[in-house]
C-alpha cells in the first residue's frame, strides 16, 4: 500500500502531513502477461487534481457499470463508464481504464459467472449462493482491505439476484 494526499503536495503543502489529506492506496501499477505494465491511481495522477474526494460518502455510492447513465450499452466488461464528464476526467487522470484494469475486471467478472454455471449445473439453489457471493465481496479481511474487484462482484451479483427476482 502507498500513501496518497488527496490535494497534491505540489499545489497544498501544508497539508503533506494533514490526516485528512491522506489516503491509502494500491501500488499503482498492474502488469499484463508478456511484461507489459501500466500506471493508475496516484502513480498516473501525479498533481493533478481530482473531481472526486474518493472518501465522501457519495463518492463511495460511485460504482463500476455495464450501462451508463445516458444509456450507452458497454460491450466491454472491463470497460468503466461514468456519465457526468468531470468523473469521466477522473477516471482517465487515474488511468481506471488501462488494459490491465479492463482485463483483472474482466477476468474477476468471469471468475464469478464460472461459479454461477457451476453451481446451476450441479442443481443447487442460486440465491442463498449470490447473497453469499456478495456478502463476501462486502467483506473487508483483517487488513480491512475488500477483496480485488469487489464492485465488479457486487455489481454482477446484483445483476442475478434481480434475475432470480431476489
Amino acid at each position: 500500500m502507498r500513501i496518497e494526499h488527496l490535494e497534491p503536495r505540489s499545489t497544498a503543502p501544508e497539508l503533506m502531513y494533514d490526516w485528512e489529506n491522506l489516503l491509502g492506496v494500491c501500488g499503482g501499477r498492474s502488469g499484463m502477461p508478456g511484461g507489459e505494465y501500466y500506471t493508475h491511481c496516484d502513480r498516473a495522477r501525479r498533481d493533478r487534481p481530482l473531481t472526486i474526494r474518493p472518501t465522501a460518502a457519495v463518492e463511495a455510492s460511485l460504482r463500476y457499470a455495464r450501462q451508463a447513465p445516458d444509456g450507452e450499452v458497454n460491450d466491454d466488461p472491463g470497460l468503466w463508464l461514468i456519465a457526468p464528464a468531470e468523473l469521466q476526467a477522473d477516471v482517465d487522470t487515474l488511468h481506471l481504464n488501462n488494459p490491465a484494469l479492463r482485463r483483472a475486471r474482466r477476468d474477476a467478472e468471469k471468475n464469478v459467472a464460472t461459479l454461477l454455471e457451476r453451481r446451476h449445473k450441479q442443481g443447487k439453489p442460486m440465491v442463498p449462493f449470490l447473497r453469499q457471493l456478495w456478502q463476501a465481496a462486502a467483506t473487508p479481511d483483517g487488513e480491512g482491505c475488500l477483496p480485488a474487484f469487489a464492485p465488479v462482484v457486487q455489481r454482477y451479483v446484483e445483476g442475478k439476484l434481480r434475475a432470480h427476482g431476489a
